[in-house]
């Protein structure tokens, strides 16, 4: 390029882009305003100033620019990363396309070069961002392949906090109304700053501030200064304090079904950060929701495992028992042919006589063989169960013994059942068989028995259940209890946990059987050393007469909007009791920690009208929780729950007589019965 003068360089002056000349000796020639910026110097300044005094390369680049046009004498081009004034502020570098060309005089001789500057830095940062999402989202994905969908959801989050430079993180389904959300997950770091964080709570969207304007609008929405932000509420206590924030919606079809938001980034939220984010909160979703689908269907194998085994079980035991009942007749047959031939005073009859004691043990062994496998000859009857528990009573305190008190505490009016009385015989003698032989010394065995009425809500947590009305027949001790990983099995045939000789292995999977055959469900609760709890549903057997009576019976009460504190250290049924008070008018404040209960109550003393506490929980049990709480809330009524009957907790010096009291698994009809009582008391 051929310059005669100075002012000729002034046509790059309105250059937007670095513009500089320099001589041999590296000297500036000229630099227009641009480039002054670049370096940051005067302009006034810049004639004979060394560009290596002015900028630092990056090591990685190789070769100046203007050195190369002086070697080539033509010019040249390459990518270039300088700390310059400018980025120096920020402690980064910023990457120019270099272009240098030869200057020459009127004979051609080169006295100089020129650089024009054009940044690229935008691009090259975003060729980065670009990289590190593929290469976050190929993490996430090969994440998903040994992790369970809580710990995946939460590799998004980090993830996401990664990608965007934010500091928390969240991801929250959205209910089908599209009136609450369940809060599921947080990033590991937003669990580590944010004390307010309360996962599997259900959070109506008309109390949540701006972070749920993107349910609200439908849309992704960014709030660059939360400060000025309009409709926000603030956070709650324990919250980290928020400076901006990024939500985007998940909608499939018509409805909104999760939202995951980020906050706290040190720069403002740009479109690179949505659309990271919505990608991000898309793939969640996608993944995440398989991943649980998966999760729930391993579940549902292993259960329809476990009932075809007990099936399997089941013919093989019927097969067995009904060959074995024809060589137990032909053995019988014989040893009474063989007792009239010899007569009682032969000393072979004694023999005779033991082989058919044997023989007739063993036909009982079979009968309970056929009731397992259902096989058995049953005549069902409409009965009421208490009468046939009642005449019964005698029988079952002979089998028990002197130093266990046998307690009855029947419903009024039970709904009837139709069953063969005979096989509620043989439940109540099995289950309190096996009572009394885990209660070492004196002890206490509890039959009761309560109408229940189950919705499809209430079964939920027990996927087994079916909803309607049941009668329950419950047979609780104050034994020994059941270790976890026998529970499984102690309804399997043969399985025992007494010592050798001391049991057959088949009471329980006798019950079993009469249970399943007459349509109804069994649940057993136990804790070692507290004790079992046997529940057995009955299905009722009602006329339509009835059916409307108990209708109007059990109709839900609903609450007025006042806040109850429930505490409950099994997750699943946490997350249940949340969602069923909030849908019965009351706004909840759930925690599995009784010592972040104590906090909570300190925290909302003002406001938290009702307790509702598991009795038996781990650090601290809930008569301990509620003397805590009536410290801070002295007028807090309170409601008990557990799985055991109230006879059986006093028994454990847990709760005193007289308490308000609440059996699990109840029904959302008697929760709320119970909670709108003791609140009116």
């Amino acid at each position: 390029m051929k310059i005669k003068e100075i002012r000729e360089y002034r046509i790059f002056e309105s250059f937007t882009s670095p513009v500089a000349f320099f001589l041999k000796d590296y000297s500036l020639l000229w630099a227009n305003d641009s480039y002054c910026r670049f370096v940051g110097i005067n302009d006034r300044c810049v004639a004979g100033k060394r560009g290596c005094d002015l900028v630092r390369c990056n090591a990685d680049n190789r070769g100046c620019p203007v050195s190369k046009v002086f070697d080539l004498k033509d010019s040249f081009e390459s990518e270039i990363k300088f700390y310059t004034a400018q980025s120096a502020l920020k402690n980064s570098e910023s990457c120019y396309k270099v272009t240098a060309f030869p200057l020459t005089d009127e004979n051609n001789h080169l006295y100089g070069a020129g650089v024009f500057l054009s940044d690229v830095s935008s691009y090259h940062n975003q060729l980065k961002k670009y990289k590190d999402s593929r290469d976050a989202l190929l993490r996430i994905l090969e994440y998903s392949s040994n992790h369970n969908s809580k710990e995946l959801l939460r590799e998004f989050l980090d993830e996401a906090e990664s990608l965007t430079g934010s500091k928390i993180g969240f991801y929250h389904f959205v209910d089908e109304d599209e009136k609450s959300l369940q809060l599921s997950t947080w990033s590991t770091n937003t669990l580590k700053l944010c004390q307010a964080c309360a996962e599997g709570r259900h959070y109506p969207v008309e109390n949540a501030g701006i972070w749920v304007d993107s349910i609200r609008m439908r849309k992704s929405v960014i709030h660059n200064d939360y400060s000025k932000a309009k409709g926000r509420k603030g956070v709650p206590e324990g919250h980290v304090p928020l400076k901006r924030e990024l939500v985007v919606p998940v909608i499939r079809g018509d409805k909104i079904k999760a939202v995951l938001g980020v906050g706290n980034k040190d720069d403002y939220y740009d479109d690179y950060d949505l659309a990271v984010i919505e990608q991000l909160a898309d793939l969640a979703f996608e993944t995440v929701v398989r991943k649980q689908a998966q999760e729930l269907n391993k579940k549902l194998e292993e259960q329809f495992a476990h009932a075809g085994r007990m099936e399997a079980i089941g013919r093989l035991a019927g097969g067995v028992a009904h060959d074995f009942n024809n060589m137990l007749s032909v053995i019988m047959g014989n040893c009474e042919l063989a007792l009239e031939k010899t007569g009682s005073i032969n000393p072979v009859a004694d023999h005779l006589k033991e082989i058919e004691m044997a023989a007739r043990r063993s036909a009982e062994l079979s009968k309970q063989l056929l009731v397992f496998a259902r096989k058995q000859n049953v005549v069902p009857q409409q009965l009421n169960i208490n009468s046939v528990i009642s005449d019964m009573l005698k029988m079952l305190a002979r089998l028990i013994g002197e130093d266990i008190e046998l307690a009855w505490n029947p419903c009024k009016n039970p709904f009837h059942v139709k069953i063969d009385p005979m096989q509620i015989d043989q439940i109540l003698a099995n289950l309190c068989i096996n009572a009394k032989d885990s209660i070492e010394g004196g002890g206490r065995i509890i039959i009761e028995t309560e109408n229940v009425v189950f919705s499809s809500e209430d079964c939920q947590i027990n996927p087994e259940f079916t909803p309607g009305n049941y009668i329950m027949l419950s047979i609780t001790d104050t034994g020994a209890g059941i270790e976890k990983d026998e529970q499984k099995h102690i309804f399997e045939p043969f399985y025992t946990t007494k010592e050798k000789g001391k049991g057959t292995g088949l009471g329980l999977s006798t019950v079993y059987g009469i249970v399943r055959q007459n349509g109804g469900f069994i649940h057993v609760y136990s804790e070692k050393g507290r004790g079992t709890s046997f529940k057995i549903y009955f299905p009722a057997f009602l006329s339509s007469r009835e059916k409307t009576k108990e209708e109007l019976k059990n109709q839900v009460v609903l609450g007025n909007k006042e806040t109850i504190l429930l505490v409950e250290d099994e997750k699943m049924i946490l997350n249940l009791g949340e969602k069923i008070l909030s849908s019965l008018g009351y706004s909840v404040i759930g925690t599995s920690s009784p010592a972040e209960a104590v906090e909570l109550s300190v925290k909302h003393k003002n406001s938290v009208r009702l307790l509702i506490t598991d009795v038996i929980m781990p650090g601290m049990n809930g008569k301990e929780l509620s003397e805590k709480i009536k410290e801070i809330i002295p007028d807090i009524k309170i409601i008990f729950m557990s799985a055991y009957t109230s006879n059986v907790i006093s028994d454990h010096g847990v709760l005193e007589k007289g308490i308000e009291f609440i059996r699990k698994p109840f029904s959302k009809n008697e929760f709320s019965s119970k909670i709108s009582k003791v609140l009116l008391s």
